[in-house]
């Protein structure tokens, strides 16, 4: 936290350009919220205990410790979250994983553009759907639920009977376009994005991790060299049958040495 905090002022838009630091700054933040919610549910309950000691009514203080130990609930979710992302940091030494981590970080900008668009596109569709069909069906009665059925009907729940019941016309023809829109479409525009930026970046080699791996790889094989050696060396005072465990025993270290 010392070091992050000190980068952060130091330097603060080189440091937020890191991806990496964003989800450090929410591992932060998580984790000092939910020692805030902690303490203050723990406080409650401490109230309520006393209340009970003494006789009084706690039931208005139930609520508040409900409701606190479920923001508290919440919380820890997204700190475990945020944490475990954090181990994809220690693959970065993997060229595939590197490769994904830039193509995150590079198509930031495109895919927020293409957000603004599908908004635009599905801000249009809610507002046909509403006013064409909301008088008939009760899904797209306001807003919010046409929106809420819009993007279950993305994901392919949909019905097309009632649709069809709602208008004649406008029913299918607005089920027709959506799918046309949203699936044929922006999804590929989507795919096609990512799948630019990751062949781009795939061919950008992270090479001071790439040195370290083949660093690992020749301290290894020179280590199963010696012990090879030094097996060797003293397998000459043994008896034969010992010689042939111990021959055994170097195979085996051989072959965990060429598979790491």
């Amino acid at each position: 936290m010392k070091n992050g905090g000190k980068a952060l002022f130091s330097r603060p838009l080189d440091y937020l350009r890191e991806i990496w630091n964003w989800v450090e700054l929410l591992v932060i933040t998580m984790g000092c919220s939910v020692l805030a919610s902690y303490f203050s549910t723990q406080s409650i309950i401490d109230d309520v205990t006393e209340h009970l000691t003494t006789g009084a009514s706690a039931f208005h203080l139930y609520k508040r410790a409900a409701s606190w130990f479920q923001v508290y609930t919440y919380l820890l979710g997204f700190l475990v979250c945020c944490t475990t992302l954090k181990f994809v940091r220690l693959l970065r030494f993997n060229s595939h994983v590197h490769a994904l981590t830039m193509t995150m970080r590079r198509s930031l900008q495109p895919i927020t553009y293409f957000i603004s668009v599908v908004s635009i596109v599905l801000l249009t569709f809610i507002l046909l759907a509403n006013l064409t069909l909301g008088s008939s069906i009760r899904e797209y009665k306001n807003l919010s639920s046409s929106l809420q059925s819009l993007l279950v009907m993305m994901l392919g729940s949909f019905d097309f009977d009632a649709l069809s019941e709602g208008h004649r016309l406008f029913g299918p023809l607005i089920f027709f376009l959506y799918q046309v829109s949203m699936q044929c479409m922006l999804l590929n525009m989507f795919v096609t994005i990512l799948t630019d930026v990751y062949e781009n970046e795939a061919q950008i080699a992270n090479t001071e991790d790439l040195k370290f791996i083949e660093f690992l790889k020749e301290t290894t094989f020179k280590a199963a060299k010696k012990v090879k050696a030094l097996s060797y060396g003293v397998r000459r005072n043994k008896s034969p049958t010992e010689r042939v465990n111990s021959s055994d025993m170097v195979l085996q270290m051989n072959s965990i040495f060429i598979e790491v």
